[in-house]
């Protein structure tokens, strides 16, 4: 089981990138063990089961005692991931398992976890994974949780089935992504190959540590890694060893070789604020630190309303205008007609990105100028 804790699948992003934080999360004083699901992605997983066993739609549950937990802006998202489901279903066929338990452990040592849903079909096997959150996009291609689930999927179900292909779709409604990969059985078995590879090398005691973007944002050794805060105060003292001829003006080169690295630099920052704040409110001593109350503003109490309605001056003190979308889809429904003809959604704010971004660059400067002045 300890093993598992430390390899799991949600993780994988971690320790097959930085094979030394299985031990550094280790020697926390939690052990680095987090809930795996926040409360309400826990509710979207459970009312989606519950939906694809009995064959119901979360949209048309009953207002009852039973499903009052789930709200509805809840079940309009969950029944998308339904749909979804029951769409794939009936296109390739086959049976559909809905939370089943994978196994990997014949290459990551004690490992593994549990499918949203799997679809057993001739030739294939496909392994879905819902995803409620909507901060982080997720995709499917090389995404190392989705490719471990398809392993443990795979290797349960290979016996008395001759599978050419595994997928693994992401399907994250709040987001309205939908993301797929799809591996040969060779593939597939090229990747486990690597995993064995990366968790051998992970439970070693001193395993390298290897920072990164991608491996660091969600460690929950991130603030306090050694590796992590050398490697970036180093790259804040060696872009500018010399010092910078007249005029003292940055070019443009020097410019675009330091963007990259300046998401790190302030996550990083960031990162070790938040936990010497957490520290110290804890009652740990600082160095140099102390906690005082930060500015605080007014706001009226539960009274106010009531009090001031009756006025004479009410028709100033009280103003009227229209919620949020997002309040809007939870009274209207995400479906409704009148969403659909009373929005529109214009163009994004121009955004600096790495030229391996997928998105399409931008046609011409006129528009972008106007976006930013904005």
């Amino acid at each position: 089981m300890a093993a598992h804790a430390m390899l799991g699948a949600s993780s994988a992003h971690r320790w097959m990138q930085c094979p030394g934080s299985v031990a550094l999360c280790k020697s926390l004083p939690d052990g680095g063990r987090g809930s795996s699901y926040a409360t309400e992605g826990t509710k979207a997983h459970t009312l989606a089961e519950l939906c694809l066993n009995r064959n119901m739609d979360a949209v048309d549950l009953p207002d009852s005692p039973e499903w009052a937990e789930y709200p509805q802006e809840m079940r309009g998202y969950v029944q998308q991931y339904i749909d979804q489901v029951r769409a794939l279903h009936a296109e390739v066929g086959g049976e559909l398992l809905v939370e089943q338990r994978v196994d990997y452990s014949e290459w990551v040592p004690g490992g593994f976890g549990t499918a949203d849903a799997i679809i057993i079909a001739d030739d294939e096997i496909l392994v879905i994974d819902l995803k409620y959150g909507l901060g982080v996009r997720v995709d499917a291609p090389d995404n190392p949780q989705s490719r471990l689930y398809m392993l443990g999927a795979y290797a349960e179900h290979e016996l008395g089935h001759d599978f050419r292909k595994a997928t693994g779709i992401i399907i994250q409604p709040r987001l309205d992504h939908f993301s797929s990969e799809e591996l040969t059985v060779d593939e597939l078995m090229a990747f486990a190959e690597v995993a064995r590879e990366k968790a051998d090398l992970a439970l070693v005691d001193d395993a390298p540590l290897v920072p990164g973007a991608s491996q660091c944002r969600f460690c929950d050794a991130k603030a306090v890694c050694r590796a992590r805060a050398e490697r970036n105060l180093a790259t804040a003292q060696e872009e500018f060893a010399e010092p910078l001829p007249a005029p003292s003006m940055l070019s443009l080169e020097e410019i675009g070789a330091l963007v990259p690295k300046l998401a790190d630099l302030k996550a990083w920052a960031k990162d070790v604020e938040e936990y010497a704040l957490q520290q110290a409110v804890n009652g740990a001593k600082v160095q140099g630190h102390k906690v005082v109350a930060g500015r605080s503003v007014r706001k009226w109490v539960p009274a106010a309303f009531d009090a001031l309605s009756g006025h004479e001056a009410a028709d100033r003190l009280f103003s009227r205008k229209l919620v949020g979308i997002g309040e809007a889809e939870k009274v209207l429904g995400k479906r409704s007609e009148l969403l659909a003809e009373l929005t529109e959604k214009g163009p994004g704010k121009p955004t600096l990105v790495p030229e391996s971004d997928k998105r399409p660059e931008m046609q011409g400067t006129e528009s972008a100028k106007a976006d930013f002045a904005d």
